[in-house]
């Protein structure tokens, strides 16, 4: 690892050689010292009227080649005044002079600064034009000849045409060595590492580069050692050789050091931080970004200090600190601006809106991005798209769907028109499908949602991104069960679960698993639920998800108990709550002290029915999520009710018939009032219960409720069978028994008929009495007399 006191590192000096090169560190930087001097002097006279002059008087003398000189420095000073179509017609002036003399020295000079000027105006192919005449000219002259083949592959490279701009580079390569020129030929070398990196071919990049690293030593070329360490750092770095890539980048570091090269130095510290970065080892990442922040502040480099920000901010990010990485990328936008680097700012808007995203602090997302989006139009920046979908989303997170699938949509426009082989354009478009997709999902228009998401699978097919197709096919059925086209579901969800086969990814199979066990659920295929929820449990054990593991047991509990297999689900139940316990999750909690008290209620467990529903409201006061208190009120009254506890089951009721008061619930309103009347006829108190199942029957005629009207009416037989009033308790099991025969209960139908028959047994027609009792056998053979009237 790279620290402070690398640079005085004896061992590590006589490794690099740099002991011989400090003697001459002196000379070097004196004679350094007068090249910048002479590279910034401009003489007073050093105006278009000068070389004008220049010109007038060879024009005069008859001497083109002088004019040919005069035009050649006029073209390059309106080159440096930004005045480019001007010096581009006294460059060509030059050459013509040049050429009429047969002027070979002029045309060469010519030339080459046409070409250069050809390429500041990025018309590669008048350049490369201009370079090669330059190289035929050049005959015989080695040096100048590989000077032209370098800015023919500069040339090339800039121009994308990497195969050609090697082509040429090596031809330099060649001249060089036949020159035996050291100091060229790792100049070439450098380049030609350069190219190989930018074109993938990262084995030839480190040939060429470590070639250069001994050219480099030999020639005892410090800062060119450096740069070719770093290089060969980078290249190592792409190819996952980190501690390879920080001994070169460290190795440069301390040629920079003792050369008081800041730039370097600073270069150096950079990389240092990204690989640390790349490793996960967040704390050097930020004392090495800390450190090249140090040094770009000493040498005021305000874009390099914007650059230090940008990756400081970019760690915070990454390990969670949102904050700390806002006030880094603010730090860093402000030095933009200062700067005018509109580009820089651009990104700086981008990685703020992503900061906030993950703060959730919407409102500052959408105007990070809509900021960032201004910008990237100006300069039809290639990352509009992916603005404009991180846009659509913060919309969407804030609620604002039309903006969300306006901004969404303007996105997929801009990819219409993609080449077949741009894959990762496509993924872009299928990424674009899938989030409009969640938007009308999560809006409740789940046909649109299938919609897109079926575009979607069709891009993902196109490109051969398999994952991609399964996850989507699980979102397809996701919406078929909400649309209940449960055979289209579980066809979707079988799909994806061979395609997650073929993969061995454990998560997507037990994600359909799941899928598929709920979809079997809602077919009231519970047997195939169970087997599917069977299936998934154990890749949840493997894998180590405790929370996929306790929401796989908890379906588990329903499907049992969806069976009646009461025990078995209370089993699962409790596995369920011990994981949520453990995981601290005081929601799931609730909910599976709910799910308990329901089970143990159907085991006859009254009172540890009541202890979980007292636990559910004991987390409910804590977490302040009271959205199911109004059932457990109403269950703890059920269940209270079920042991003789009367008059604390008539508190319970009532508190959640005030629940649904309020909410304007009328359905469980007149529940709680038919459980109200049926506890006040058990206390003995009659005419209140009467009066409440009246109020109940009142409520479900109102709404329409056939099987809730049918219910209060054999509630208040019930109450009337108890006062011996037989006659108008067999009035309402009649008419309770003409409402359920219309909906084909069997069950209830069957329990009827036996109260009917009771009624005619206890006013003493055995016969009728028997008649009915048979009835209800045959029309519900598995009718369980436990509870009923005796």
């Amino acid at each position: 690892m790279a620290g402070p006191e690398i640079a005085t590192c004896r061992e590590l000096h006589e490794f690099l050689g740099i002991g011989e090169y400090n003697e001459d560190v002196k000379r070097e930087q004196i004679e350094q010292e007068r090249r910048e001097r002479k590279k910034i002097h401009k003489p007073e006279d050093d105006k278009p009227e000068t070389y004008l002059k220049m010109i007038e008087k060879a024009k005069l003398d008859g001497d083109r080649i002088a004019e040919a000189q005069g035009f050649n420095s006029l073209g390059l000073l309106y080159c440096e005044s930004g005045l480019e179509s001007e010096g581009l017609q006294c460059l060509e002036t030059a050459l013509d002079l040049c050429r009429s003399v047969d002027n070979k020295e002029g045309m060469v000079v010519a030339l080459s600064n046409l070409g250069c000027l050809y390429n500041l105006l990025e018309s590669s192919e008048h350049a490369i034009k201009y370079f090669q005449e330059c190289y035929d000219l050049l005959e015989g002259d080695p040096i100048g000849q590989g000077e032209a083949q370098m800015k023919l592959s500069l040339t090339c490279a800039a121009n994308g045409d990497n195969y050609e701009a090697i082509e040429h580079c090596l031809q330099c390569l060649k001249i060089c060595r036949q020159l035996k020129d050291w100091n060229r030929e790792a100049s070439c070398l450098f380049t030609l590492g350069s190219i190989y990196y930018e074109a993938g071919e990262v084995r030839q990049a480190v040939e060429a580069f470590e070639q250069c690293l001994v050219l480099r030593r030999k020639t005892r070329d410090k800062i060119g050692l450096a740069e070719a360490l770093n290089k060969l750092g980078l290249t190592y770095c792409d190819i996952g050789y980190d501690l390879r890539a920080m001994d070169y980048f460290e190795q440069s570091l301390v040629i920079c050091e003792d050369n008081a090269d800041l730039h370097g130095q600073a270069v150096c510290l950079q990389h240092l931080g990204n690989v640390f970065k790349m490793q996960k080892d967040n704390q050097l990442a930020v004392d090495f970004f800390e450190r090249c922040l140090a040094v770009r502040q000493k040498v005021n480099d305000p874009r390099g200090i914007a650059d230090c920000y940008d990756s400081l901010g970019l760690v915070y990010f990454d390990i969670g600190d949102v904050d700390a990485a806002i006030q880094n990328y603010e730090r860093s936008l402000e030095l933009r601006r200062d700067t005018a680097d509109l580009l820089g700012e651009c990104e700086c808007y981008k990685c703020l809106g992503n900061c906030y995203m993950r703060a959730e602090d919407m409102g500052k997302a959408v105007i990070s991005y809509e900021r960032c989006l201004e910008i990237q139009r100006q300069f039809s920046e290639s990352g509009l798209v992916d603005t404009l979908i991180s846009l659509g989303l913060a919309h969407f997170h804030n609620s604002n769907h039309d903006v969300a699938i306006k901004c969404l949509e303007d996105a997929l426009d801009m990819f219409q028109h993609l080449p077949p082989e741009d894959a990762s354009a496509h993924s872009g478009k299928a990424v674009c499908l899938d989030h409009l997709g969640n938007v009308y999902s999560s809006i409740g228009k789940p046909e649109k949602a299938v919609t897109f998401y079926t575009m979607s699978l069709r891009v993902k097919k196109d490109i051969g991104d398999m994952t991609g197709e399964a996850r989507c096919l699980v979102r397809i059925g996701l919406e078929f069960l909400v649309l209940e086209q449960l055979n289209r579901a579980f066809e979707a969800f079988t799909e994806a679960l061979h395609m997650f086969e073929r993969l061995e990814d454990d998560n997507g199979i037990s994600i359909c698993y799941e899928n598929l066990g709920d979809t079997y659920m809602k077919m009231g295929e519970k047997r195939q639920a169970i087997f599917s929820y069977d299936r998934c449990l154990p890749i949840k054990v493997e894998t180590w998800d405790k929370v996929g593991e306790a929401q796989c047991l908890d379906n588990l509990g329903l499907a049992h108990l969806a069976a009646g297999e009461w025990r078995l689900a209370a089993e699962y139940y409790e596995q369920s709550l011990a994981i949520w316990k453990a995981e601290g999750n005081k929601a799931a909690m609730m909910q599976c002290y709910e799910n308990l008290g329901g089970v143990d209620f159907q085991l006859g467990e009254h009172m540890r029915s009541i202890e979980c529903y007292v636990q559910h409201l004991t987390l409910s006061q804590e977490i302040g999520d009271g959205a199911a208190d109004h059932e457990v009120l109403l269950r703890l009254g059920l269940s209270n009710a079920a042991i003789g506890e009367y008059q604390v089951a008539l508190q319970f009721l009532q508190q959640a018939m005030s629940f649904y008061q309020e909410l304007r619930d009328v359905s469980n309103r007149a529940l709680c009032l038919q459980h109200i009347g049926s506890v006040q006829g058990k206390m003995g108190l009659h005419d209140d219960g009467m009066a409440s199942l009246k109020q109940s029957f009142d409520l479900r005629t109102q709404i329409q409720d056939k099987l809730g009207i049918a219910d209060c009416l054999q509630e208040m037989g019930l109450l009337f069978f108890n006062i011996n009033d037989f006659a108008n308790a067999r009035a309402r099991f009649e008419a309770a028994q003409r409402l359920l025969t219309e909906t084909n209960d069997k069950s209830s139908i069957s329990t009827c008929t036996m109260h009917i028959g009771a009624c005619f047994a206890a006013l003493g027609d055995v016969k009728e009495a028997k008649q009915h009792f048979q009835t209800a056998l045959m029309a519900d053979p598995s009718f369980n007399w436990a509870g009923k009237i005796d």
